[in-house]
């Protein structure tokens, strides 16, 4: 009953409101950077904002829309945008034009690491140690596969072919333009990986704490490992029962950098890595600076979250 009543709000919604004019919708603003360096002259549209986590995304009338009106809805994974793509998978007129991203062949998919918490005096040890401080922030405990593939340069140059591919069979008069956008585009991304294996190259086997575990995509080329991924509720400080706990384990796995993602509200968890005397340095996988070019916003995530641990992590000899 319920279900059938979401339907039939949704159907409302999409067939209300002012009449939108967008080739393809993308939920995903890496993605988006990327459809629009090969689209030519299509009208692309991204839906979100800076302040909503993928994970917890949820639309308005006008974006619902503006889907009904596209001919591509381009949605990353159900692991990123989930609860986005539970809804639009579940409705007729909207499933038959997802195109999925981490449907692109060859793509190389990471399971999400397990981490175990860092409960009281027992240490349990996995591929990551987890420190819970209170509630969650936006749906962790993830599982599955981890949908921040394009934070690998090869996965990105597979996701422009991927999504140059689908693009065409939809707007078939735009094939030679958007053939040739995605080859200048794919020479764009090995220029970008030169770059950034130079910014990188005083990194390599680094350890490294996390406020969340959104870059082991970015740090398997430079053998960054993970030593804890810090879940903290934004909403209360963390307890010195917590702050000793990232003591003791930055310590035992000789940590030289803390990740902290600022987009949200991180002044407790920076509080508490300040008091424990680590270095701090702030990542964004999902979005990015506001006021960047939409053909820049890739390239600068990429770039921005590399100086970011250059700045911050210090050199460990290779074992």
């Amino acid at each position: 009953m319920k279900s059938n009543l979401a339907l039939f709000i949704f159907t409302l919604l999409i067939f209300n409101g002012p009449a939108f004019s967008h080739d393809i919708v993308v939920t995903s603003r890496p993605i988006y950077s990327i459809i629009k360096n090969i689209s030519c002259d299509l009208k692309v549209k991204l839906i979100g904002n800076s302040k909503i986590s993928p994970h917890d995304m949820q639309l308005r009338p006008s974006e619902l829309k503006m889907m009904q009106q596209a001919k591509l809805i381009v949605i990353t994974s159900p692991n990123l945008e989930g609860s986005l793509y539970k809804l639009v998978n579940n409705h007729d007129l909207l499933k038959n034009k997802i195109l999925l991203v981490q449907e692109t062949p060859d793509l190389n998919l990471k399971p999400y690491q397990h981490h175990e918490e860092v409960d009281g005096e027992h240490h349990h040890h996995s591929h990551h140690e987890e420190m819970d401080s209170g509630h969650h922030h936006h749906s962790h405990h993830h599982h599955g596969v981890d949908p921040h593939f394009w934070l690998e340069i090869e996965n990105a140059k597979k996701i422009t072919n991927f999504l140059a591919e689908k693009i065409t069979v939809k707007f078939p008069k735009k094939e030679d333009c958007i053939k040739g956008e995605a080859a200048r585009f794919i020479e764009t991304l090995d220029q970008l990986q030169a770059k950034l294996d130079s910014i990188m190259a005083k990194s390599k086997n680094s350890n490294i704490i996390i406020s969340h575990d959104a870059l082991s995509y970015f740090f398997d080329r430079y053998n960054i490992k993970t030593a804890g991924v810090v879940i903290s509720n934004f909403h209360t400080p963390p307890t010195l029962k917590h702050i000793s706990k990232i003591k003791k384990l930055a310590e035992s796995k000789k940590v030289q950098c803390v990740l902290i993602e600022e987009r949200f509200n991180s002044t407790p968890i920076k509080n508490a890595f300040s008091q424990a005397n680590i270095n701090q340095a702030f990542f964004d996988a999902e979005w990015g600076l506001d006021n960047v070019d939409s053909k820049n916003i890739y390239s600068e995530i990429m770039l921005n979250n590399a100086r970011a641990i250059a700045d911050c992590a210090v050199t460990q000899p290779a074992e």
